[in-house]
């Protein structure tokens, strides 16, 4: 049980992670059209 936990917790940061790169990508594209 603890080991999967773990698991679904690591997973959960690197989709935050991704999450977090793709909102900055989309405010530098934002930025650049203004």
């Amino acid at each position: 049980m603890a080991g999967l936990f773990v698991i679904i917790l690591a997973a959960l940061l690197v989709c935050g992670q991704y999450f977090l790169k793709e909102n900055e990508r989309q405010r530098v594209y934002q930025l650049m059209r203004i």
